[in-house]
């Protein structure tokens, strides 16, 4: 009986000590609470990455970083004008296309990208990456535990949380295996460069 009430009261005066912390102070005199900040005070503020990217080691690392990375800059940006003119071939080369080809291909960047969104999308919601995958009806539940994103998401999860080995993350990988076969089959029978 005695604990009972000992930890009632010290749940209680708990529960007042928050409430009270949590209140604003009482205004005791109006010309001082004229003269103190609208919002909580501050201390000090310091840019970090400014201060240190202002020192002697900070510009000369930076100039190292830039050494460094500048053949990778110089390279990815030679890719990107690649695509860019292999994109621009596309698009002209189009009318030379038969209708069968010019049907089974995408003629512009943005409709290539509006039908992965059209696949992605879906995989997304119904695979278990916002929420799971498992609230959907039983109906749908052999479809979606054969897209391969829900076999990749399984197959983190177990691997992280439950420390599961390869052997255990054969079936997963094993539907991670089909997809990237099926997939490259396709690519290679619907897929031509010019």
């Amino acid at each position: 009986m005695k604990r009972s009430v000992a930890l009632v009261l010290t749940l209680a005066s708990g529960i007042v000590l928050s409430a009270a912390a949590q209140t604003p102070p009482a205004a005791s005199a109006p010309a001082a609470t004229s003269a103190a900040p609208a919002g909580p005070v501050k201390i000090a503020v310091v840019a970090f990455q400014v201060a240190v990217a202002q020192t002697n080691e900070g510009q000369r690392n930076f100039a190292d970083l830039q050494k460094k990375y500048e053949p990778k800059r110089a390279q990815l940006k030679t890719l990107s004008d690649d695509v860019d003119n292999l994109t621009k071939q596309l698009q002209t080369q189009g009318d030379k296309l038969s209708d069968g080809e010019r049907a089974s291909r995408a003629k512009t960047i943005e409709a290539a990208s509006g039908l992965m969104n059209a696949v992605m999308m879906p995989m997304w919601i119904v695979s278990g990456v916002f929420f799971s995958s498992e609230r959907f009806p039983a109906a749908l539940q052999p479809v979606i535990q054969a897209l391969p994103l829900t076999a990749a998401i399984g197959a983190l999860r177990a691997n992280m949380l439950q420390g599961a080995g390869l052997a255990q993350l054969a079936p997963q990988m094993g539907v991670l295996g089909a997809w990237l076969i099926v997939c490259f089959g396709l690519a290679l029978k619907l897929f031509r460069w010019r």
